[in-house]
């Protein structure tokens, strides 16, 4: 995997690290970037092994930023890990897309364009797939190309309302008991939203994989 480039170019909200299974090691806004080397500090950190591969996330203001890296010093008071990969900022709906099944409502929608004021749909969809860029999902209502959407994503602790446009849109052949596919874009999202999505999705791949080497 080559070297990236300086990191230099924004300054993440908060930096979350995640070991290769996936599971949450530590969330810090005590850190430093130098060159392509991140720096944590802080009180009692928890004990990392030297050269360990870990997978990291940096929250921005307007997005999120995926990134890979190993550990170089790892004490109570300081983490270094040297990024060995990341993705730029506007990518970031190209990565990691989880299959998923959850079921969920679609709230509202309006026109793009249009005044605020939309219809109450109320509406039961199936999650096909999901990333931090957006949602592919069935339904048995009629969308359209540009429409906007209000969903709810009730896997996290607390449900919340997730603002989406609709991109694309599928007539379904399985006979899955829904007429419509739609893939759509969130828009308007908050950091704390990417947070949660982007937790649900790191957990999503580890049990898919799981469930994968479960039937071999």
């Amino acid at each position: 995997m080559k070297a990236v480039r300086s990191m230099s170019e924004g300054k993440y909200i908060k930096v979350d690290v995640y070991s290769v299974d996936r599971e949450v090691i530590l969330s810090s806004k005590n850190y430093s970037i130098e060159g392509n080397r991140i720096i944590l500090k802080g009180d009692h950190l928890p004990k990392m092994e030297h050269k360990a591969v870990i997978k990291a996330v940096g929250y921005l203001e307007d997005g999120i930023v995926m990134m890979e890296g190993k550990v170089t010093i790892s004490t109570e008071m300081q983490i270094n890990i040297e990024i060995l990969d990341k993705q730029e900022k506007e990518d970031r709906r190209q990565s990691i897309k989880v299959r998923t099944e959850f079921r969920s409502r679609i709230l509202k929608a309006y026109r793009s364009g249009k005044s605020r004021k939309g219809l109450l749909i109320n509406e039961e969809m199936e999650a096909r797939d999901i990333s931090i860029g957006g949602i592919c999902f069935y339904s048995n209502r009629i969308f359209l190309k540009g429409q906007i959407i209000y969903l709810e994503f009730n896997q996290g602790k607390t449900p919340f309302v997730l603002e989406a446009e609709v991109v694309r849109k599928e007539q379904e052949k399985v006979k899955r008991g829904y007429k419509y596919r739609y893939g759509c874009r969130f828009i308007n999202m908050t950091n704390h939203q990417q947070e949660i999505i982007c937790e649900y999705i790191f957990k999503k791949e580890l049990e898919n994989y799981k469930k994968i080497a479960t039937d071999r």
